[in-house]
């Protein structure tokens, strides 16, 4: 029988996971209490909570997820292993995790759960390449605005000659 303190920290982490349904797993191995403190005030800037977690009681909490069943966890969830809660943005959660892997190559993304769908290491990775959810607006804007853009354009050019073409007359007849 589970004591009162693993069935607290369970329902943290469900907790925790229905807030911030997206997560990230890494290996943190070989980084200090400095190193995580700072990790830790980066994400937490994006709305991200990044937690050390006890694997069998994060098990416990994956298997209560319905939109997890039949995928593959249990073989990430070995050592040591902390979890990026993501809210919003996975992917740029996961590129600030692939920065923060640059300057710290002990420091790895094992895997990760978005949409409902567990992605490998390399998934993640290549996640972090996509661009974040503000570029992404940003692009599909300037796509939707570059049609009426070059129509304002194009009706400015049309006024500018016909004043030019006004003036042309007025200076021959005057």
């Amino acid at each position: 029988m589970p004591s009162a303190k693993k069935i607290k920290l369970k329902e943290e982490y469900a907790n925790l996971m229905a807030e911030r349904p997206d997560v990230i797993l890494t290996r943190y191995t070989g980084l200090n209490v400095v190193k995580i403190t700072a990790l830790r005030e980066r994400l937490r800037s994006k709305g991200v909570v990044y937690r050390v977690v006890k694997n069998n009681i994060l098990k416990r909490a994956l298997d209560e997820r319905d939109d997890l069943k039949g995928q593959d966890y249990a073989s990430y969830l070995t050592g040591p292993v902390a979890v990026a809660f993501v809210k919003s943005d996975f992917p740029a959660v996961a590129k600030e995790l692939k920065d923060y892997s640059k300057e710290n190559e002990i420091f790895k993304m094992e895997s990760g759960i978005m949409s409902s769908t567990w992605y490998n290491g390399k998934q993640v990775q290549d996640l972090a390449e996509m661009p974040s959810r503000e570029q992404s607006l940003s692009q599909i804007a300037s796509m939707l605005n570059a049609p009426a853009t070059q129509t304002a354009g194009l009706i400015n050019q049309i006024m500018a000659s016909l004043a030019r073409a006004i003036k042309a007359v007025g200076e021959k007849n005057g």
